[in-house]
């Protein structure tokens, strides 16, 4: 199961890095964050440790895993290795910041 997490988190930074500037996808992404509200957008490529929700539950059936509580755990291990793979690459710079989130 390690070696899913591994391959699922590096499908993920490869999503966020294509549809960043100034690689091949950013404007298609930039036209989407224009027309689809931020819960559609995040989940997809906007935020890496969203994206563990979306594209680990599909890894997740991809690899033929079996069992909901292992769902949770792979989804779960996905997003916390995307976290500190953030938080080191990008200390103190949250993509929400607190007000935007009481809004």
């Amino acid at each position: 199961m390690i070696e899913s997490i591994v391959i699922t988190v590096l499908v993920i930074w490869g999503i966020k890095g294509i549809t960043s500037w100034p690689f091949i996808f950013y404007k298609i992404a930039d036209n989407l964050e224009v027309r689809l509200p931020s819960w559609i957008i995040k989940p997809l490529f906007g935020c890496p440790v969203c994206m563990s929700s979306v594209w680990g539950t599909y890894f997740f059936f991809y690899f033929d895993y079996i069992g909901v509580m292992n769902l949770i755990v792979f989804v779960l291990s996905v997003a916390g290795v995307n976290y500190l793979l953030h938080e080191f690459f990008y200390p103190g710079n949250s993509e929400i910041t607190e007000e935007e989130q009481k809004k």
